[in-house]
């Protein structure tokens, strides 16, 4: 149903001739006025004993939070220009203001992606950056000078020895799954890789290049790339080894090093870094690597996802167990890194959930999915910060219909953005780097010695501690069910929240009428006491 303000009605009744006024809501404003209601009626119905408490312990501030939050881009053909979405999907990558927000290039849209889709011949070079260049342009206008990553991940397909009479289609916006296929590089020097992605950077930063005729392609560009990353997902897309990969990263970063000495560089961008654990304990050893070469970021992704005939019902199960087991994964992989290259940062940049049909035209998405995926993310969010990660990219800008619809943080029919970015733009504003957490009640078992008296929990809390003083609790309900937890303190406090009620929109605001706070399903709500 399309939004529409509250309006009234009139009409006049048969009997009296009086007219009779009646007021309706649209249906989104309806919720919006519930969820409020709800909160602003904390407390009045649930008897004290009912309901769960959460402490937090002002005066023991623990963990620095480092975390900082970023977009994933990942180039699809909505980005384009000619596009209704174009315009309202890079005002929300502006909208966001985050640092090192990551540009990627990917396979499945060689024309979006592959500057150089034909072999070079005896008479001519296939070079064309006519589709890239608008998105590059538009991505450094929408950062405004923020430090941002860049990732050109597709390795033209004829570098790779089956790729020798591989076709793409000719629909810019068609999806092919099935061009990037190689494993094995016809030029095992590595030479002829090195030297697009050199290219490829010059193009964007140097002016232009000189091809492999030695003409000179002239851009006019200088833009700042902050951070390239090598490849992308290369344990999926191409089946790399870690000393393969290895190489080519070397390579690589070697050739663009004396472009930009200040540039920094990320890898390996792994799609499922807890499969196979040796891939970081090879790259992260310097030893590995040629003198000189620097690691800056490690990067990896994680995508919470259902089996496909899993019922809405039982996805809040799924999604948080999954994240847990991620964290864990997280956990693990930290202790490699600071073992072996701890001046490397982490950069989680692919971080979302996925619906049970990732591929489908036509399979509906579920409402309340969005307010779960939502609410997935800011407990991640949370159990990351705690382990001090350094940056969190939400993923993704856009996503449709048979291109993974479930990770997007669009609407793809209109370019707005939905509940996913919404919760993803509350905790970028609301909770920032230099913040502290505090310790909570929970942690301290001295009153009963017993462990088994701590009742489970369905939602996560955490108290923060700004430079200034301020103190705030984010909430996040982990069920799509109401929750009332009692902090002590609040009442008074401000509270921004977004819920299975509040769809799209942005975060609804409220005040606390007691320390009760009422929260509807899978809300995240940050509650700022009154100092």
């Amino acid at each position: 149903m399309p939004n529409r303000p509250p309006c009234i009605a009139t009409r006049r009744d048969a009997s009296s001739g009086t007219r009779l006024q009646r007021r309706y809501l649209s249906h989104s404003t309806l919720l919006l006025w519930i969820s409020l209601s709800a909160v602003l009626s904390a407390g009045a119905s649930a008897a004290a004993s009912d309901v769960p408490q959460f402490q937090p312990l002002w005066s023991k501030p623990t963990t620095v939070v480092k975390t900082a939050l970023a977009m994933e881009v990942c180039v699809e053909p909505p980005m384009r220009r000619e596009k209704r979405t174009h315009d309202p999907l890079f005002h929300t990558l502006a909208d966001l203001n985050g640092r090192y927000s990551r540009l990627a290039f990917w396979f499945p849209y060689p024309k979006m992606a592959v500057a150089e889709l034909e072999p070079p011949t005896q008479d001519k070079v296939s070079w064309d950056f006519t589709l890239l260049d608008p998105i590059v342009i538009d991505f450094m206008k929408a950062a405004n000078g923020r430090p941002v990553m860049v990732n050109f991940s597709t390795i033209p397909e004829w570098m790779f020895k089956a790729g020798k009479d591989v076709r793409y289609p000719s629909d810019t916006d068609a999806i092919d799954w099935t061009y990037e296929k190689g494993t094995e590089l016809r030029d095992p020097s590595l030479q002829e890789v090195r030297d697009y992605f050199t290219r490829v950077v010059s193009w964007y930063t140097k002016g232009g290049f000189t091809d492999e005729h030695g003409h000179r392609h002239e851009s006019g560009y200088h833009f700042k790339f902050d951070v390239w990353e090598v490849l992308n997902e290369v344990d999926f897309e191409h089946h790399f080894s870690p000393q393969l990969y290895t190489k080519i990263y070397d390579e690589v970063v070697g050739a663009l090093r004396p472009l930009d000495p200040q540039m920094q560089f990320s890898g390996p961008a792994l799609a499922a870094p807890a499969l196979q654990p040796e891939f970081f304990e090879y790259f992260l050893d310097q030893k590995n690597h040629k003198p000189g070469i620097p690691i800056n970021f490690a990067s990896y992704h994680f995508y919470a996802a259902p089996e496909q005939d899993e019922s809405t019902e039982v996805q809040d199960h799924t999604f948080f167990t999954q994240m847990d087991a991620y964290v864990a994964d997280v956990r693990s992989i930290e202790l490699t890194r600071k073992r072996l290259s701890p001046q490397t940062k982490t950069y989680i940049n692919e971080l979302g959930t996925m619906t049970t049909d990732n591929f489908s035209l036509t399979k509906q998405i579920p409402p309340s999915y969005w307010s779960l995926s939502s609410a997935a993310f800011a407990y991640a969010y949370l159990q990351l910060a705690k382990l001090q990660i350094d940056l969190i990219a939400g993923a993704e800008l856009i996503n449709y219909p048979g291109q993974v619809p479930g990770a997007s943080l669009s609407d793809w029919n209109t370019g707005q953005p939905n509940a996913r970015y919404q919760v993803l733009k509350l905790l970028h504003d609301q909770i920032a780097p230099g913040d502290r957490m505090v310790e909570d009640s929970d942690l301290d078992l001295s009153n009963t010695g017993d462990p088994t008296t701590i009742p489970p929990k369905y939602y996560a809390a955490q108290g923060f501690l700004s430079s200034d003083g301020a103190r705030k609790v984010l909430v996040v309900n982990k069920r799509n069910r109401t929750l009332q937890l009692r902090i002590p303190g609040i009442k008074g406090a401000h509270v921004d929240y977004i819920d299975v009620h509040t769809g799209s929109h942005s975060p609804v605001s409220a005040t606390l009428n007691s320390d009760v706070v009422d929260l509807a399903g899978f809300a995240v709500a940050v509650i700022h006491l009154v100092k």
